[in-house]
């Protein structure tokens, strides 16, 4: 069945190529998706890139099979860029020898324009201070923190902005149900969540210590910073702690409420916030990216 399944993608990318006109062999392949390996040794290439942004074994639902693919993408890679240490670590271990680190990032002035386009109009009503959390409700949420911050914070609204996947669906009713001061929004559109961000007194990153988030580099620490809101999460990874200061950071569910009661006295330092995002765009990551490339493409055609 994978091997009818990979003729397929061959066949659809060739398809796609030829009618772009990218089907010549001077091309570059940036590659994320691990399921591409069986297909990439047939297509002619100056350079593939495999972009490392999540551990993809770590996903409950991944098949066994799925780690000859991450295997044969990894090694057969050119250059391979990772978002955090510990996905180094494990390409690393993995055989990888070079391994560049570029993190995740923002579209920094959609976010700003967003930030200072007002307040929403379905956040108007609600009673403040507001504790959002703004990202997908996944296998990764931590339910009972979230739980336990809306019997914390009785006063506050926490509001929920994203989209809920699978049997979180139900997990959120029942935290919803049970706590009266807990909104799910629903998802908003991409250019629009900037303005919900801005609406918050107090960010959250309320996400379960576990391998796959060890791995993480969430892209809304990011949009939170590049509008200007306190953050506090769990410090589900090492490559946080030199934040520590900048934003608030957890090691466990009493701290993160401890985290939430600072926030909500202190502020942000929002001209601190802005820069560290300005500076992780995603121009300066793509920036960062290209000039890797020409590197990687220079260093293979002088053999070295």
């Amino acid at each position: 069945m994978r091997f009818v399944w990979n003729a397929v993608i061959l066949l659809w990318l060739a398809a796609i190529f030829l009618a772009t006109g990218f089907h010549r062999g001077e091309r570059v392949f940036y590659v994320s998706n691990i399921y591409y390996a069986a297909v990439l040794p047939f297509l002619s290439r100056s350079l593939l890139l495999y972009d490392c942004n999540d551990d993809h074994l770590a996903f409950p639902d991944t098949p066994p099979w799925a780690r000859k693919y991450f295997l044969g993408l990894a090694r057969s890679a050119d250059l391979v860029i990772a978002v955090s240490t510990r996905l180094a670590e494990i390409l690393g271990e993995a055989g990888v020898e070079d391994v560049r680190l570029v993190g995740n990032g923002v579209d920094y002035d959609l976010f700003r324009s967003a930030a200072e386009s007002g307040v929403p109009d379905d956040m108007r009503g609600l009673a403040r201070p507001i504790i959002g959390y703004s990202g997908a409700v996944a296998q990764w949420f931590d339910f009972e923190l979230l739980d336990s911050i809306a019997e914390s914070f009785p006063r506050c609204s926490i509001v929920m902005v994203g989209p809920v996947f699978g049997p979180q669906a139900a997990e959120l009713a029942a935290v919803a149900s049970r706590r009266g001061n807990v909104f799910h929004l629903g998802a908003k559109p991409y250019e629009r969540l900037g303005s919900y961000i801005a609406a918050m007194d107090v960010c959250v990153i309320p996400l379960k210590m576990n391998d796959l988030m060890r791995s993480a580099d969430p892209n809304k620490l990011y949009e939170y910073a590049a509008c200007g809101r306190p953050i506090v999460t769990m410090k589900h990874s090492e490559d946080l702690e030199p934040l520590r200061g900048m934003i608030h950071l957890a090691a466990s569910r009493p701290e993160f409420i401890e985290g939430i009661r600072l926030a909500l006295a202190s502020g942000a330092n929002q001209e601190t916030l802005l820069e560290f995002a300005r500076k992780r765009s995603w121009q300066a990551r793509a920036d960062e990216i290209v000039s890797l490339v020409r590197e990687s493409i220079a260093r293979k055609r002088a053999g070295t």
